[in-house]
């Protein structure tokens, strides 16, 4: 996917929680009342309305390819997202993908009638286990009753609904990470999302496992948690798309090919983070919101009345903060997120914007010609098998771009 500063990525984040998982990194607070609340919508509305204009002013021909509301819980709220529905009405189009991250207890009938009714067309549900003693472990606030009966509500109203799984949690067995994996299927979600248990420093899991008080499993075990799953859900007819991610045929998420792919995307909200295309910078402009909710307040009429051309200047006045990318880091990141999907890297493309030229090394050429690399039509693929180890990979290719 070439970059199209015409069609690009919206997500909106919304921080509000009611009660904390403790392996979650994510900007998010469970201390708030409804003030704080309509304040943050207020300030979401200004926010997106400003943003709006920066667009139309910069890009006359530009459309959303995906909507994403995350968290957080964003699934909290119903009506309170109409007025920002609303705002980009003029910008929805017939089949476009628009996501709202739900916790199972949130699942309602008037919930996802309202949503539905909104323009939400695809549900993505954060389970992360169907086991007792995973949601336990996981201070997941829900049981594995309240999961299976949300998947079913999510599926009467929704088509296209997206699962979470976590594995590799201490004393995680074999056995129990497939019958997660069966009863996923089962409910018929025709999106996976498979993440590999992470220990973030700042969250409660992060601190007991740097204190020793958590043992992390085996990397064999991780690794042949990850190769069962590939094999049960290919029987099942899922196309695997990325080292955490599995579809329906059809049913692959928009939002998520932007990030994986180096595309333009608008992040609204505490913590959120954006790319957006630069007159000033060929690989454009990064920048994101500060991750302190006081920080962020509606837009005053002062700054509402010009919006200026240049993100360096709209950082001035507004809460969000530049991340400068060198082009090696650039480079980098495009070939780790590509080598980590089936559609692997355009090794073309990459050339042409770091201005640099492919030439395999030893290490590289060894993995070509063993098939755990493959490279045809300039594109640099690697095996699903190895995706698990990408780090490492793309490393080793990106020595290759000189």
């Amino acid at each position: 996917m070439q970059q199209n500063p015409n069609k690009i990525g919206l997500y909106i984040h919304i921080p509000f929680c009611d009660f904390m998982c403790h392996y979650c990194d994510f900007a998010k607070t469970a201390r708030w009342d409804q003030e704080i609340v309509n304040t943050y919508f207020k300030s979401l509305h200004s926010h997106l309305s400003y943003w709006l204009r920066y667009l139309q002013k910069n890009f006359k021909d530009f459309s959303f390819a995906s909507i994403n509301f995350g968290g957080g819980t964003p699934s909290l709220f119903s009506s309170e997202y109409a007025p920002l529905m609303e705002l980009l009405r003029p910008y929805l189009q017939s089949q476009q993908e628009i996501s709202i991250e739900a916790n199972p207890k949130n699942c309602s009938p008037t919930n996802l009638s309202t949503w539905r009714s909104l323009g939400f067309n695809r549900i993505s549900l954060g389970v992360q286990s169907f086991q007792r003693q995973g949601l336990d472990f996981l201070k997941r606030n829900h049981n594995p009753d309240q999961a299976i009966e949300s998947c079913k509500k999510v599926g009467a109203y929704f088509d296209n609904f997206n699962i979470d799984l976590i594995y590799s949690w201490p004393e995680q067995s074999l056995s129990m990470w497939m019958q997660d994996l069966q009863q996923a299927i089962s409910l018929k979600a025709n999106h996976l999302s498979l993440y590999n248990l992470t220990y973030a420093e700042k969250t409660p899991i992060g601190r007991a496992y740097l204190r020793g008080k958590i043992k992390e499993l085996p990397d064999t075990e991780q690794v042949q948690f990850y190769n069962s799953a590939m094999s049960l859900l290919k029987k099942h007819n899922y196309i695997h798309e990325e080292v955490s991610n599995w579809s329906k045929e059809t049913f692959s998420c928009i939002h998520n090919w932007l990030y994986w792919q180096g595309s333009y995307y608008l992040g609204i909200g505490t913590g959120a983070h954006s790319y957006l295309p630069s007159p000033n910078h060929h690989k454009g402009e990064r920048f994101y919101y500060s991750r302190n909710l006081k920080h962020f307040k509606p837009i005053t009429s002062t700054c509402k009345r010009a919006v200026p051309p240049q993100i360096t200047e709209i950082a001035q006045h507004l809460p969000i903060f530049l991340d400068s990318r060198q082009a090696d880091s650039w480079l980098l990141e495009m070939i780790s997120c590509g080598l980590r999907t089936h559609r692997g890297i355009d090794v073309s493309y990459l050339e042409l914007k770091s201005h640099t030229q492919f030439v395999p090394k030893n290490l590289v050429l060894e993995a070509l010609e063993s098939g755990l690399l493959f490279y045809e039509n300039k594109r640099l693929c690697l095996q699903a098998q190895e995706w698990f180890r990408e780090t490492s990979w793309s490393l080793l290719v990106s020595e290759c771009f000189h």
